[in-house]
């Protein structure tokens, strides 16, 4: 892909010196989580080539939109990587397949193709896994930043609510992450 590898230094260097230090979850570590992660699908899967690098173009663009708002940051991040794509002369004909895997990842998630329900896992990927607990604190304190949650018992409720409605999309995450996350709400209950 044309561009490839300015689109992922743009990415890099917006996501370094744009991000608001009250952007505790969203931060460059974040997105730097999902881009190991789909890396590590990239792997399994034997993803080659231009579908690869969609992907990973994908894991740093999905968030970006953060480094200019908090509400639509997803709309406002195929903005930015359009904007990008066309000031690196990049395949304008690839810009819908990267602008609908980041809208994918707008809560409710709604992937239509394999690549899309790769980033939409991915995003998500902590749920189900051993890092739930550490990656969900960086969470609580972004949205008490933001004063979007007021109490602890809120926070309970909105992750007992997202967690139960939420849903993996690849075979890997069903099998994998989905009892973990299970188990995330027994444990946040007080269910044995």
């Amino acid at each position: 892909m044309k561009g490839y590898i300015k689109l992922r230094r743009t990415a890099f260097d917006l996501l370094e010196n744009n991000i608001s230090k009250k952007l505790t979850y969203h931060g460059i570590h974040h997105t730097l989580e999902v881009l190991d992660t789909v890396n590590f699908f990239i792997r399994k899967d034997k993803i080659k080539g231009l579908d690869a690098q969609l992907l990973r173009i994908g894991a740093l663009y999905h968030d970006i939109g953060f480094t200019e708002t908090y509400k639509d940051h997803e709309a406002k991040g195929v903005e930015i990587l359009k904007h990008y794509m066309e000031m690196y002369d990049c395949d304008m004909k690839l810009f819908p397949r990267l602008a609908s895997m980041i809208m994918a990842t707008k809560i409710p998630q709604n992937p239509k193709n394999k690549l899309e329900n790769i980033l939409c896992d991915a995003d998500l990927f902590y749920l189900g896994g051993d890092k739930y607990y550490s990656i969900s604190k960086t969470l609580y304190k972004e949205l008490k930043n933001y004063n979007l949650i007021d109490s602890e018992e809120a926070w309970k409720n909105i992750q007992v609510t997202f967690l139960t409605g939420h849903g993996y999309h690849t075979k890997y995450a069903k099998k994998h992450l989905q009892q973990g996350k299970y188990d995330r709400v027994k444990e946040i209950t007080g269910q044995s």
